[in-house]
């Protein structure tokens, strides 16, 4: 965001003093110096002597400078983001006393940024003498040359007059066009950085004219799919199942198994590294991304919530909604009735990441926003890993109705969740090592057994009782 803010500011201030005052000055240095040669070439050697000046202290001042004040930008970037990090977390920071230490290490950062900033600052006040001198002794050299000049009936007084008077007026543009390039000196890493900002990829590649995906019966096929995360552990290894039109897919395994990547590479976010998913018989590298994304709702661990109006927040994926749509869905989500308990219901504010509402409030409105979208494809991430057992109670009855007619795929570490699902894969390290349904899986007593036993389902802390007095 600090690169974003600094690199417009500063193309505001490059471009409006260049087409304001720059072009005008370099016009009329370019004619000045012509003019200068036609009155009297002698006395035109000095001016032209004093804007050689100017532009090689500019020059090796630049150069000194140009690593220096990208360091200086760097240093700013990184105070910026650090600065983002604490005011993110600063309930954590007052929590576990950690205010003064994070306050120190900001000032060291900040005595960083000046000790960084000193040897540039320090250069060009040398740049402003050394021009300031310049100008001094070009305006002295203009009369004694003159002088000279002028006893050798070389020049006329009226020609040292005039010089003076070209002298004075180069002298005050090359000012203008020097404080213009020491600007341009200072911006150029922050417009740099900006740039590089703007010309970043995707690294998703869409093809040019990519077709808009159909989906009409929300058949979904992972087809030997692997992916590894660049430089990270985080994997999936020849994943093959299927979603059957209308079916409930959950996706459980340990932490780091590779759930969330699953549902990632379904929405593209990366593609794989082998194989390819299928919906209705079309692989989603083939059509366009607006359309893949616009065909599936999707509830994330993190709400993930706008500085806006409760209504605005559930409308996020479908702005053109009517108030009775948006409610309908937040009576399914069941948020409705804590939203006509605030001050102005569904007007009201829930402040910067939902800072105004509770977890299980903020992942309701989500699960809202999800449901209005009204997507054939249904992707639920921890949806209701914040709510208590009888919000999760009455929200899964209303799952249950919005899952009738859509293919939906479910990752839950609370695994009495997902009893109800059509089909359950169980991930180890990236790889699929069961599959089946709640019960089936129990009976085997292997991965996903171990799993319901650990979270303390009766059941299946009972199969596995029994199974152990039958052994």
């Amino acid at each position: 965001m600090r690169i974003m803010i600094a690199g417009c500011d500063n193309l505001f201030g490059l471009w409006l003093p260049l087409l304001r005052e720059q072009t005008v000055n370099a016009v009329i240095l370019i004619t000045l110096v012509p003019v200068a040669l036609m009155t009297n070439w002698r006395l035109s050697l000095v001016l032209i002597a004093l804007l050689g000046g100017y532009s090689a202290i500019n020059i090796i001042v630049m150069r000194r400078t140009s690593v220096g004040q990208e360091n200086v930008e760097n240093r700013f970037t990184d105070i910026s983001g650090q600065l983002g990090d604490l005011f993110g977390n600063v309930t954590v920071l007052q929590s576990f006393l950690a205010v003064p230490d994070e306050l120190r290490s900001v000032r060291t950062s900040l005595h960083e940024l000046l000790r960084a900033q000193y040897p540039v600052l320090n250069w060009w006040a040398v740049s402003a003498v050394l021009t300031r001198g310049a100008s001094s002794i070009a305006i002295v050299a203009i009369f004694g040359v003159g002088t000279v000049l002028a006893r050798q009936q070389l020049a006329t007084i009226g020609d040292v007059v005039t010089f003076v008077g070209f002298a004075t007026l180069m002298i005050s543009r090359l000012e203008q066009l020097t404080s213009f390039i020491i600007g341009v000196s200072q911006r150029l890493p922050s417009l740099e950085q900006f740039y590089e900002v703007l010309d970043a990829g995707s690294h998703i590649e869409e093809q040019p004219n990519a077709p808009a995906l159909r989906v009409e019966r929300g058949h979904v096929t992972f087809d030997n799919v692997s992916f590894r995360y660049p430089g990270g552990s985080g994997q999936v290894c020849n994943l093959s199942f299927e979603a059957k039109p209308g079916q409930t897919i959950a996706i459980v395994g340990p932490t780091g198994s590779g759930k969330s990547t699953a549902l990632g590479l379904l929405q593209r976010a990366f593609d794989p590294d082998k194989g390819r998913i299928l919906v209705d018989g079309q692989d989603i590298k083939g059509v366009s991304l607006a359309s893949l994304r616009a065909s599936t709702g999707v509830v994330f661990q993190e709400a993930g919530l706008f500085n806006r109006t409760i209504a605005e927040n559930i409308a996020i994926g479908n702005p053109d909604a009517a108030m009775v749509a948006i409610e309908n869905a937040a009576k399914l989500a069941g948020c409705h009735e804590f939203i006509i308990r605030k001050e102005g219901g569904y007007a009201a504010n829930v402040g910067e990441r939902g800072q105004g509402l509770s977890g299980g409030e903020r992942q309701r409105i989500a699960i809202a926003r999800a449901l209005l979208k009204d997507a054939p494809i249904l992707l639920l991430d921890e949806a209701t890993s914040a709510l208590d057992v009888a919000t999760e109670a009455r929200l899964q009855e209303s799952l249950d109705r919005l899952r009738q007619g859509r293919t939906t795929f479910i990752i839950a570490h609370r695994l009495s969740t997902i009893r109800s699902a059509d089909r359950i894969v169980v991930l180890d390290q990236g790889r699929m090592v069961e599959t089946g349904g709640f019960d089936e899986l129990i009976a085997r007593g292997g991965t996903f057994a171990m799993l319901a036993r650990d979270a303390g389902l009766t059941a299946a802390a009972n199969d596995l009782d029994v199974k152990a007095l039958a052994a």
